[in-house]
């Protein structure tokens, strides 16, 4: 085998291993943000990071105790929220295929300015800003359009 025939060899090898590694890394990563999604669907994305990880730690010292009618009556309550979610999901997909609605990340700071801009001053509870900033320009555009 030549040097060229066995640079190109290893190469493939080298790709392949790079490919199986990304892979890898893409199923980590969607592991870990479906476990994060539950954490969201449990109504816990709020929780402090530490207190959230202490009550997981101190769930799974205990579950080696908790009987079997117990771990099934828990997993059905686990199951019908997922099925519930997933009706939800479907419906707001479906929805927002409807009325073309599109997502915007903005920062803190970014939504605190653009509630500014509109005149009015941000809620004092942040998970509530998403719908009070809509309403805002609603506000807005009603306001534009009686003037013009």
């Amino acid at each position: 085998m030549s040097d060229d025939s066995r640079s190109r060899t290893r190469q493939r090898g080298s790709s392949a291993g790079a490919s199986a590694a990304r892979e890898s890394q893409r199923e980590r990563v969607h592991r870990l943000s479906n476990l994060g999604g539950l954490v969201v669907l449990a109504g816990l994305e709020s929780t402090a990071p530490d207190l959230l990880l202490g009550l997981l730690l101190g769930l799974a010292e205990r579950l080696p105790q908790v009987t079997p009618s117990r771990l099934e009556e828990v997993a059905r309550r686990g199951a019908a929220r997922l099925r519930a979610r997933g009706a939800e999901k479907r419906a707001w997909t479906n929805h927002r295929r409807a009325v073309d609605v599109h997502r915007l990340d903005l920062t803190r700071a970014e939504l605190e300015q653009a509630f500014h801009r509109l005149g009015e001053a941000p809620p004092s509870e942040p998970s509530t800003w998403t719908r009070a900033l809509r309403d805002a320009l609603l506000r807005a555009d009603a306001r534009g359009s009686r003037r013009g």
